[in-house]
C-alpha cells in the first residue's frame, strides 16, 4: 500500500478546518499514521463497501481504480465531512458526473501546484508523480461550484 508524506495531511488540515474530537474513519487505511497524530478517534474498517455505518469525517486516500466507489460510499457515511484525495483527472468522468459531480459536488478543491510522490515498500517511489488535490465535500456548506485553491506540499515540510 502506497503511503502519502505527511505533508500531504498537514496541509488539508491548515487550508481546512476539522475538529480533532470528531471521529475520523479512513476505509483505505494509507492515512491512519498520521490522522492519528491530529485526531483523538480514527478507525478503519474491514468492509467498508458492505457496512452501513457513520462517521464525522470520512479522510483518506484510496486508489484511483475504485474512485467512484469510495466517493459515493464516503457520502453515504460522512455525516460531516470528505477529504479524498485523487488525481486530477477526477474530475474527468462522465460516471463521475453522473453519480457524483452533477448532484453532490465537493464544496473544495485544494490542488497541489507540486507533484505528489508516494512512499512505497520503504522508499520513495520514482518516476510516478501526478498531479493531485484533495476534494473535499462539506455539509456546512451549500455549494453549486466548489473553491478551488493551489496549495504546495513543500510548505508543509
Amino acid at each position: 500500500m502506497k503511503e502519502l508524506p505527511h505533508e500531504i495531511v498537514k496541509a488539508l488540515l491548515f487550508h481546512h478546518s476539522f475538529d480533532e474530537s470528531k471521529a475520523v474513519l479512513d476505509p483505505y487505511g494509507s492515512l491512519s499514521k498520521v490522522l492519528k497524530t491530529e485526531f483523538e478517534k480514527v478507525e478503519l474498517v474491514d468492509n467498508f463497501f458492505s457496512r452501513k455505518m457513520f462517521y464525522d469525517y470520512v479522510i483518506s486516500a484510496p486508489p484511483q481504480s475504485n474512485s467512484l466507489e469510495y466517493t459515493v460510499k464516503s457520502i453515504q457515511t460522512a455525516m460531516e465531512k470528505i477529504a479524498l484525495f485523487f488525481p486530477l483527472d477526477f474530475l474527468s468522468s462522465v460516471s463521475r458526473f453522473n453519480q457524483i459531480f452533477n448532484h453532490t459536488p465537493p464544496s473544495d478543491i485544494l490542488i497541489f501546484s507540486d507533484r505528489v510522490r508516494f512512499w512505497k515498500n520503504d522508499k520513495w517511489e520514482s518516476g510516478n508523480s501526478k498531479n493531485h488535490a484533495w476534494y473535499i465535500w462539506d455539509n456546512s456548506k451549500t455549494t453549486v461550484h466548489p473553491e478551488i485553491k493551489w496549495i504546495f506540499s513543500k510548505d508543509f515540510k
